[in-house]
């Protein structure tokens, strides 16, 4: 073709791209380490089911399939544009082992068929946005840039389409001989048919074939370009985020070392953020899933975890000179916003300013019910319960900035070791009249039945406690409590910001387990269950620990719990059941609680459309359940609503008597929801241990 304008475009094309990719780099090094680099065999095999074979986009059928089509295909022709570029020296070049041979018409195939593949699932990606911008499409960033990309890669498929069938012409007419089907080149030979191009001459037919090949050559180069500023820096980040994802327990969050030697307290300022979370900010595809998946968000809250990593994405790049000492060129979408504008820049907030309230407004932190629905959904596993645990340590542990409400509670753990600030002499009073053994007294036991603060002092959950016991001794299970001496296990601590509370509580509690020499624990709430099996390892506490509905389980299957048999022809009663974050989505515990719900012949189980993984948070986690709902964003309209008010509206669809849960939180907030719709007489609400205990002889 022409061998001095393609080293040009090579050169300029690399070099410019090199040099973006640099800077990008250089933030990385200029913030916290942190170690991804680890197991690597897990973290190859997560990014083949994941990156490669894209196993979270079918979530949303529509765009997920097109955006697996677009991935695959440009796979595939990854090594087509290297061929091209090698044209532009020698018009026969195939890449050494692509050539009129079988490996080159295999090739061939799948070449056109990722053309037309890409083509048509961009096409329909284009009217998809357009079509459904305030639809099903609104969850996604509109903006020029994701219409010039897409604009982009149709051109691209088109060119490539166009260089083909000029080359086919070409030869046809060179030869003489007319142009047919070619299975190894089914777009090219099939457009060569369809336009014959006989009235064109060899020089017209090669203006054809040049602007095909220079187009695509070129645009390959220029969509590289682009890249690094805009969203779809993607291209490049998603597979190694893939691979530098967590691989720790979800429910973890990692712990302050030395916690009184610190300087400062999470995340306060963008450079906090560790490599791995300014990769997360690169990454961000702004699909829209998290937003759409989240809670708050969907009830009306200001939080958006879109909007927040769109927000940090953007003071990271207007602090790029501080970090590193350039500024980075502004991509056009930044200069498309009035924010971004230099007139409106002394308004701005700096490096030094922090981040909250100066880039995110407060009521956004302390709306997060740390449910991760947002996680569950991110197909590029994109973190931001641990973004949001770090935010509020800087607030409370730094700033002394914590909601009122959470005030009392953490105030009631300092003093009583639990929220509601009751005394420990009460903490008993649940098994009055059960005989319920203490592992001061015990002598050998099973397990310990680790209560919690809830079903200690909440009259609702006291029942599911005793229910729980009196299962327990209906199997023959030799168990013990902690009674006075258990304390809260520190997850509201943990989750609303205060880190070193929740360290001394996690020790303490250590050093009482261990003195009794205990081993394995059954707990009733999965936040007591989250922090004992999942971060108290952390500070030398290693038990083997199980859900109540684990064990109880457990003990159906091998016969040791025996259900009563129903006789007649009685209604079978319509039950629901809820599922708690902490125990799914952060644990896997799905299917252990509607076995049991199943194995009773009076239950007939429904699910509503929002269940197992897609589960929607009753309002109560991540600290939430002591403190009112942030209030609803200006523009919420009929959005806005509580969030069990809206998780009970879905449970509701499936008409049931009866709504299960397996957690105490979850059982507050829904039963709260019922009592706000007075259907308190209508629907029962019931923990599985409850149920069980009723169908148990």
């Amino acid at each position: 073709m022409n061998p001095v304008i393609m080293t040009i475009l090579l050169v300029l094309g690399w070099l410019s791209f090199a040099w973006s990719i640099w800077l990008k780099f250089k933030v990385l090094t200029k913030v916290p380490k942190e170690n991804r680099f680890d197991r690597l065999f897990e973290r190859t095999k997560r990014t083949l089911i994941y990156a490669f074979a894209q196993a979270k986009l079918p979530r949303y059928p529509l765009a997920g399939i097109c955006h697996m089509i677009i991935f695959w295909g440009f796979l595939v022709l990854l090594l087509r544009s290297i061929i091209l570029w090698g044209r532009g020296y020698d018009e026969n070049f195939s890449l050494w082992i692509f050539g009129n041979n079988t490996p080159g018409k295999i090739y061939g195939v799948l070449k056109d068929g990722a053309v037309l593949g890409v083509f048509l699932a961009s096409t329909i990606a284009i009217i998809n946005r357009i079509v459904n911008r305030k639809g099903s499409a609104s969850r996604m960033t509109h903006t020029f840039e994701a219409y010039l990309i897409l604009l982009i890669i149709w051109v691209m498929m088109v060119a490539d389409t166009i260089y083909d069938w000029a080359s086919i012409i070409e030869h046809a007419k060179k030869t003489g001989i007319h142009s047919a089907f070619s299975w190894n080149e089914p777009l090219g030979s099939i457009f060569s048919l369809a336009i014959q191009g006989e009235n064109l001459t060899i020089s017209s037919i090669k203006i054809f074939k040049h602007a095909g090949f220079w187009t695509h050559s070129s645009l390959v180069l220029i969509f590289l370009n682009i890249l690094p500023y805009t969203k779809h820096f993607h291209v490049i980040t998603s597979i190694p985020n893939v691979f530098f994802q967590n691989l720790e327990p979800p429910g973890r969050i990692e712990p302050i070392h030395n916690i009184y030697e610190q300087e400062t307290y999470g995340l306060g300022k963008i450079n906090n953020l560790s490599w791995k979370g300014i990769f997360d900010l690169y990454t961000c595809t702004e699909c829209g899933r998290c937003s759409d998946n989240c809670p708050a968000w969907t009830t009306g809250k200001m939080l958006s975890p879109k909007q927040l990593t769109i927000d940090l994405k953007h003071h990271l790049t207007r602090n790029l000179e501080e970090i590193i000492g350039y500024k980075e060129p502004r991509s056009v979408p930044d200069l498309m916003k009035i924010e971004d504008t230099e007139a409106n820049s002394s308004k701005l907030p700096g490096l030094e300013e922090y981040l909250v309230p100066g880039v995110i407004p407060e009521e956004v932190i302390w709306a997060c019910t740390t449910c991760m629905a947002c996680e569950e959904v991110c197909p590029v596993f994109i973190t931001y319960v641990n973004k949001m645990i770090e935010f509020r340590r800087h607030l409370v542990l730094e700033r002394g900035e914590i909601p009122g409400e959470l005030q009392t509670a953490l105030h009631g753990l300092e003093t009583n070791r639990n929220p509601w600030n009751l005394s420990s002499m009460d903490r008993v009073a649940w098994a009055e009249g059960l005989d319920v053994p203490l592992a001061s007294e015990a002598s050998k036991i099973d397990y310990l039945l680790w209560v919690g603060c809830a079903a200690s002092y909440d009259d609702r959950a006291k029942k599911v406690a005793r229910a729980m016991v009196e299962l327990m001794k209906k199997a023959g299970v030799k168990f013990a409590i902690l009674g006075e001496e258990e304390g809260c296990t520190g997850d509201l601590a943990r989750r609303a910001g205060n880190e070193a509370l929740f360290q001394e509580l996690a020790k303490s509690n250590i050093e009482t387990l261990d003195k009794y020499g205990i081993k394995r624990i059954v707990t009733i709430c999965p936040h007591c269950y989250n922090s004992l099996a999942n971060e108290y390892p952390d500070f030398g506490g290693y038990y083997l620990v199980m859900t109540h509905v684990e064990l109880l389980d457990s003990l159906l299957q091998k016969g040791m719990l025996k259900l009563r048999s129903e006789k007649g022809e009685a209604k079978k009663i319509n039950v629901v059941y809820h599922d708690s974050c902490y125990l799914g989505r952060y644990n896997g515990i799905y299917d252990e609680p509607r076995k049991i719900l199943n194995s009773i012949n009076a239950l007939t189980l429904s699910e509503c459309h929002q269940s197992r993984n897609k589960g929607f948070c009753c309002g109560g986690g991540g600290a939430q359940v002591f403190k009112e709902e942030e209030k609803p964003r200006k523009d919420a309209g009929a959005s806005a609503s509580r969030m069990n008010a809206r998780r009970l509206d879905q449970l509701l669809t499936t008409k049931p008597d009866i709504i299960a849960t397996a957690c105490p939180y979850c059982m507050l907030m829904l039963s709260d929801a019922i009592k706000a719709k007075d259907m308190e007489e209508k629907i029962k609400q019931e923990d599985i241990a409850e149920i069980l205990n009723r169908f148990c002889v």
